[in-house]
């Protein structure tokens, strides 16, 4: 089949022109161009030039625009044509949709891409089903500071931008060349034969040289050709390899339970499809470990089992069930990093009841529209919008589909698995990867875009494992929790800390309140844990450091940095504690010292009263001076002695001392608690018992105060 010609309103175009080749005015930004793999004379998307933007000509930008023309040089206006593009290091669940060439004739280019700091960008042609070249290593992240004619910043770093240029073109009109390639050996160690267990993943490597006269590259793949794929996508690209060479052909696969041989063929094809060289094939068997079930149970050991039907609590029991199914499983995974059984029956209760798979035998899964739409939508959404729907306020919720355009809405999730599936098969006609990414798997329910968090090359083989094996499935629970640092949160019992994580912001607080219920109603009725099990990790007896990193190794060896960093944290509670017991010790202080001085003034007027008054006495014989003086140097004495400042001075030093003492032991107190699962029970008693002890210190305060004269209110 030929690829479709563009559409144009212009007249028809004469035959194609050959342009010699492209060229790069940009190699000094490190621009490099790759060619395209297109068969002799025949057509493809040459690139013909590609700039760098003046300073005048781009004005703080920072955009690669692309021209687009037909094979006479003037603008190709064929509505498939898209510009599509990618960047190194792009994560999965990162999109990239296409461009279309929506730009007006007056703008630079047709299509343009914004590029963020840091992105290295390639470029290409898609959409009529051509070959194209390939602009690769696009960014800003260049020094030069190129200022505009009229003095404004025009390049500067992270704002430059860069003209590209595609024509359609046709090819040398040379030989085709031959396609072949022979198979030389295995470079892994599974042979064929090999008996794995269900559910196993396996990688098959196998080294094949060219013997042909191409060139292997853009547009070649090895393709699956027969039999099971084995949870493989249905090719892998294959690197450049010229005539002569050899090539290293990889391929991960994930088995299935079958009393049977497992075999899977591939071939290598060419840009154009067609298969050439010599068939590649691996056999392997994984056969069932039970009779009529694929999934592999792991009780935990039979003082560890539970009498699961005389528990009448619904969630006891749900919990029980799925323990004596998966409890050794659980038991190992939790002994390994340190954390409660019953947190992580919790969450496996939480996202699906404790069943790895329906009563109709498939993986349980959930189908999220609105991550289809993220994954495909996006770039159909016209199609998208006929068969799918969800709330454009809150996405997680009306999600509806239907098979025909003009066919009723129905609800995605009804409770029953069979209609999960079946809307889930129906996004698979449209884009079998994106339908992948937006399910959630199997009894932990871990969305299928996570597939590398959770070890997988690729979300088809973390389907195929999750499939028909449950422990797959929880062990991928376990894994994502130390990929995304949820192992603390768990242990601490942060349920909600985990389920924004896990389930995402949409409603942490409902999955946090299940986990929390589920979790205390198997801690209630579990026997007693073995040794070792939900332990809080060693570490120094003396303070609630964070947990390190390597079991058994104190946090300062084990990650100097982070034990530093609490450290300071610590350190800087006591300074502060330090500043506020300065400033409470100043506020007292201040007034006393005042007092004291009046009570100083006091007794020097008293003193200096006596003695006026004993001098008139004497040179005057005037005794009713005497006795005015008299009385005022009397008053003064007694305000002095009675008043004793010096007393109610040392025991407002007393007060501040005991209070001192009352928030060093708290900070103390704090920093000793190591139990993490009762560490917020600890500093709820911590803060009470130093209230209760404060508010003690200022009741007596007040009792001895209240005894002093002149002070009582």
């Amino acid at each position: 089949m030929s690829p479709p010609q563009p559409t144009s309103s212009e007249e028809p175009t004469p035959a194609a022109v050959t342009l010699r080749g492209p060229v790069n005015e940009a190699i000094a930004y490190g621009v490099r161009l790759e060619p395209a793999n297109a068969p002799g004379n025949s057509p493809f998307w040459q690139v013909v030039n590609v700039r760098h933007l003046s300073a005048d000509e781009n004005r703080g930008k920072h955009n690669i625009f692309v021209r687009v023309l037909d094979a006479n040089g003037q603008r190709d206006r064929n509505p498939s044509l898209r510009v599509a593009y990618t960047w190194e290091g792009r994560r999965p669940d990162e999109s990239a949709p296409p461009r279309p060439l929506d730009k007006g004739d007056g703008d630079i280019g047709h299509a343009d891409i914004d590029v963020n700091k840091g992105q290295h960008i390639s470029v290409w042609i898609e959409g009529d089903g051509l070959p194209s070249a390939r602009v690769v290593n696009l960014h800003t992240d260049h020094e030069a500071n190129e200022k505009t004619s009229d003095g404004q910043d025009g390049n500067t770093r992270f704002h430059h931008s860069f003209l590209v240029t595609f024509q359609r073109t046709q090819s040398d009109p040379s030989p085709a060349g031959v396609d072949d390639a022979r198979y030389v050996r295995d470079a892994d160690p599974i042979q064929d034969g090999a008996v794995l267990k269900p559910g196993e993943r396996f990688v098959k490597q196998w080294v094949m040289r060219n013997t042909g006269d191409t060139t292997w590259g853009d547009g070649y793949r090895l393709v699956h050709i027969a039999n099971d794929r084995l949870g493989a996508p249905e090719a892998v690209p294959v690197p450049v390899t010229p005539p002569g060479a050899e090539a290293t052909l990889t391929v991960e696969f994930v088995t299935h339970a079958s009393s049977g041989e497992l075999r899977s063929d591939w071939r290598l094809a060419n840009p154009a499809g067609v298969h050439f060289g010599e068939p590649v094939w691996t056999i392997v068997y994984a056969p069932p470990t039970s009779v009529g079930d694929a999934t592999v149970d792991s009780p935990p050991p039979a003082d560890q089992l539970i009498d699961a039907e005389a528990i009448v609590d619904f969630a006891g029991r749900t919990a029980a069930r799925f323990w004596n199914r998966y409890g050794g499983l659980i038991l190992d995974e939790c002994a390994r990093l340190n954390i409660d059984p019953a947190d992580a029956v919790g969450v496996l209760i939480t996202e699906s009841a404790g069943q790895p798979f329906g009563a109709d035998g498939r993986m349980v899964i959930r189908f999220e529209n609105q991550l289809f739409w993220r994954f495909w939508g996006k770039t159909n959404p016209d199609v998208f919008n006929r068969h799918f729907r969800f709330s454009a306020v809150e996405s997680w919720k009306e999600h509806y589909w239907r098979e025909q355009p003009d066919g009723p809405w129905l609800p995605c999730h009804t409770g029953e698995n069979a209609a999960e599936w079946q809307v889930f098969d129906f996004a698979r006609q449209f884009d079998e990867r994106a339908a992948l990414q937006s399910i959630s798997m199997g009894a932990a329910q871990i969305m299928g875009f996570n597939y590398a968090a959770v070890g997988y090359l690729s979300p088809e083989a973390m389907f195929a494992a999750f499939a028909h094996d449950a422990g797959a499935q929880l062990r991928a629970l376990f894994r994502f929790m130390e990929v995304n640092n949820l192992v603390e949160a768990i242990r601490n019992k942060e349920y909600r800390r985990f389920a924004v994580v896990y389930n995402g912001p949409g409603q942490p607080d409902f999955y946090a309140g299940k986990m929390r219920e589920y979790a205390a109603a198997f801690a209630s009725i579990r026997p007693a844990l073995p040794a070792g099990v939900g332990e809080a990790p060693p570490g120094p007896a003396a303070a609630p450091q964070p947990t390190s990193p390597r079991p058994g190794a104190p946090l300062a060896e084990a990650d100097p940095q982070l034990y530093k960093a609490w450290r300071e944290h610590i350190e800087h509670g006591f300074r502060n504690n330090e500043t506020m017991f300065r400033r409470i010790l100043e506020a007292f202080m201040n007034p006393y010292w005042s007092t004291v001085w009046m009570y100083r003034i006091l007794f020097g007027v008293g003193v200096t009263a006596f003695v006026v008054a004993a001098v008139v006495a004497l040179m005057q014989h005037n005794v009713v001076t005497t006795l005015i003086f008299g009385g005022l140097s009397v008053t003064a004495f007694l305000g002095y002695f009675i008043g004793r400042p010096l007393q109610a001075l040392e025991e407002n030093l007393q007060f501040i001392t005991w209070l001192g003492i009352i928030y060093n032991s708290y900070w103390t107190a704090l920093t000793q608690a190591q139990n993490p699962d009762a560490y917020l029970d600890d500093l709820h008693k911590e803060t009470d018992d130093a209230i209760a002890r404060i508010k003690e210190l200022m009741d007596r305060h007040t009792i001895r105060s209240g005894a002093r004269p002149n002070v009582r209110e």
